[in-house]
């Protein structure tokens, strides 16, 4: 279970990082700001990639452990990713 809440962790650091960089540059963009327009475009496309790879990760990790209980504490620590993930 450990591996993942990690997971789900590093999901979390990779949206918020898709988050600031949709943010800045649509600061760019309201002001006509467009030369960066294809390394925005290439980096959200990484971290979309990667986003995509730690839910195939996470998917592999939960057929894995489908049968095995689920402990309190671990219970707590995925419900705080998924809130941190929801805001």
């Amino acid at each position: 279970m450990t591996r993942i809440i990690t997971l789900m962790n590093e999901k979390n650091h990779y949206l918020e990082k898709f988050y600031s960089l949709n943010e800045k540059e649509l600061k760019n963009f309201l002001v006509g700001s467009f030369e960066n327009i294809e390394a925005f475009y290439n980096s959200r496309e990484k971290i979309l990639e990667i986003i995509k790879y730690i839910d195939a990760q996470t998917d592999q990790e939960q057929i894995r452990l489908a049968q095995e209980p689920v402990i309190s504490d671990d219970k707590i620590e995925i419900r705080r990713a998924l809130l941190v993930k929801d805001q």
